[in-house]
């Protein structure tokens, strides 16, 4: 008989074979032999994703009969869509009861009042690390504390469209949580006034990444406000502009004159233009752009810019368009002692996709206007389609 591989081999092996995401060659590998057993369990349980009462039972299954699958999971997904009865499944307690090496959840879809007893108090249970919440709904503003508050080493919250039934503040005691990432999206202005006036346990004094959407002139000044409590240590910084209701904005007086980002080394700036059939204007969110080209000359520190421009589902081009507000970006960013990159993105959506056409004129009309950064190399642009209209989009 031949001796058996050695332990770091199969690792290896186990490892490069995860690199493609086909989790059908981890459940062949996982086969072969015992020795491939703890490795091939490490990745297949380490995310697991829950849809259903149906899937939770199964779930639950596998871990009453294979105990240590659950040390293995480190992320859990909780979706509470399509009113699956996952929120009154007994099983989903248990499940969390045993998760007891889990860092990571990310719950969709969900009211926390709606969840049994037990399942708050398994949730409550855990101290995570990172707290993903979609389209979650809290009977009040202490409850979504209660839940922060419970996990005094979190270092990364993500919320999009928490809804909070009564939105009258209550009395918390709570010790800071200090995270280093955030993102929120949607109007969120009473979780934003929560953080600003420190009447939730979020501290953003030691924040280093932040991802923020904007969708109001006022949004800017709640991003002014967060900008400016997690000015020391922040240095990465994501925001997505959505379009207004009442379309681009058309002069910057209600904008905030300056923002707190000293120390902010990464930027990605997500923004629409608003051109189509049946609209002229300026190429761009014009006074958006020409706002940030003020604040980040201020950015010493700047090195990287990521500028991604979407474009509407029936836009056109025309030679007559203004490009001249890139040439200001050009000449902002050269003057920046330690800038090194900036990375134009035109994204496109389905029905200009497949040409690629419009993209491309736009790609070509804005590169024309990058000479400094072009001569030095610190300039790259690119089309990518495939953005479906009414979609979230990021950065």
């Amino acid at each position: 008989m031949q001796p058996p591989l050695p332990q770091e081999l199969i690792d290896i092996i186990i490892d490069e074979s995860c690199l493609s995401g086909d989790i059908h060659d981890l459940n062949s590998l996982s086969q072969v032999s015992r020795a491939f057993l703890p490795r091939t369990r490490d990745h297949l349980f380490r995310q697991v994703r829950i849809t259903s009462r149906r899937q939770c039972c199964r779930f639950r299954a596998i871990c009453c009969s294979s105990p240590r699958v659950a040390h293995h999971v480190k992320t859990l997904t909780l979706n509470f869509f399509y009113y699956n009865k996952l929120n009154q499944s007994a099983e989903l307690a248990d499940i969390l009861a045993r998760l007891s090496d889990l860092d990571n959840i990310v719950i969709e879809g969900f009211k926390w009042g709606a969840l049994l007893d037990r399942s708050q108090k398994a949730l409550l249970a855990h101290p995570f690390q990172s707290i993903t919440l979609c389209d979650a709904s809290f009977p009040d503003l202490h409850a979504l504390c209660a839940f922060i508050d419970a996990s005094p080493g979190l270092k990364s919250l993500s919320m999009s469209s928490i809804g909070i039934v009564d939105e009258r503040e209550r009395e918390h005691v709570h010790e800071p949580v200090e995270i280093s990432v955030l993102s929120v999206g949607g109007r969120q202005d009473v979780i934003y006034d929560a953080m600003i006036l420190h009447a939730c346990p979020v501290s953003l004094n030691r924040l280093r990444s932040a991802v923020l959407v904007l969708e109001s002139p006022h949004d800017f000044h709640v991003m002014k406000d967060i900008l400016r409590a997690a000015s020391c240590f922040l240095e990465e910084l994501t925001v997505l502009h959505r379009p207004f209701e009442d379309g681009p904005l058309v002069d910057s007086t209600d904008l905030p004159e300056r923002i707190d980002i000293p120390h902010v080394h990464a930027i990605k700036l997500a923004l629409w233009d608003h051109h189509s059939a049946r609209a002229e204007g300026d190429t761009v969110d014009a006074v958006t752009l020409e706002w940030w080209i003020n604040k980040l000359q201020s950015c010493d520190e700047l090195e990287r810019l990521q500028i991604q421009l979407f474009l509407r589902s029936d836009a056109i081009f025309r030679a007559t368009y203004d490009f001249s507000i890139w040439s200001s970006l050009d000449v902002c960013l050269s003057r920046l002692p330690y800038f090194r990159r900036l990375t134009c993105i035109v994204n496109m959506s389905w029905p200009l996709a497949p040409s690629h056409g419009v993209g491309r004129l736009y790609m070509d009309a804005i590169e024309k206007e990058f000479r400094d950064l072009k001569k030095y190399r610190l300039f790259d642009i690119d089309v990518h389609g495939g953005w479906r209209q009414g979609k979230d989009c990021t950065c």
